[in-house]
């Protein structure tokens, strides 16, 4: 049986039996106004970790990641915007060992349009990921999903969602795994305390 990693909150990895199957490719899916970068981190804190940025420059990710990790045990690329899915794949294929692969966002790599040269990315990740034993996490944001979301859902193994609620002056974040290959989705939806560190929101129960 595949082992299983953490995701560096308690509370999601005993809602998924334990944390995420080693070789799998794990979708965030997040508005882009939401505190997603935080789940983010804490993954991060678990393994070592390559860091493919999309859209931000590698100095202004690092600089908040030096500030937001208590290790620093990560790389960071930029993938480009001219030819991102090969960029991106030819940094997939340089990791070694058991680490994360985490590219935020994926948003531009499924903008392409190029759906044979996407799927080809994907299964390759896939593949490089089970030879490691690693963890794929792509950030996706979406208010309007690029082309290819739809692509990317089907093959994640998977699929977390993050949903954030404006209640007057609060705002309240909840996660929903709404897909699990190889076991079973999360039963109940986790609110999250999406602060400097991840905590669960333990002042009411969520049904």
């Amino acid at each position: 049986m595949a082992k299983r990693l953490s995701t560096g909150v308690t509370a999601i990895d005993r809602n998924i039996g334990g944390g995420v199957f080693a070789g799998s490719i794990v979708v965030l899916l997040a508005d882009p106004d939401s505190q997603s970068e935080p789940l983010l981190h804490e993954f991060m804190e678990e393994r070592p970790t390559a860091y493919i940025t999309t859209l931000r420059t590698e100095a202004a990710v690092r600089d908040d990641l030096d500030r937001s990790l208590r290790n620093n045990d990560y790389t960071v690329q930029y993938a480009g915007i001219d030819t991102p899915i090969d960029n991106a794949n030819r940094v997939v294929q340089q990791v070694d060992g058991q680490a994360n692969v985490v590219v935020d966002t994926l948003n531009p790599l499924e903008a392409t349009g190029e759906r044979n040269r996407y799927v080809n990315f994907l299964n390759q990740f896939k593949t490089h990921l089970v030879n490691t034993g690693g963890v794929g996490v792509l950030h996706c944001t979406g208010l309007d999903a690029p082309a290819l979301r739809e692509t990317t859902l089907t093959i994640a193994d998977a699929v977390w969602r993050l949903e954030m609620t404006v209640k007057g002056n609060s705002v309240e974040n909840f996660l929903r795994v709404s897909k699990l290959r190889g076991g079973d989705p999360a039963d109940e939806t986790i609110k999250l305390d999406l602060g400097e560190e991840v905590a669960v929101d333990t002042s009411r129960d969520i049904a």
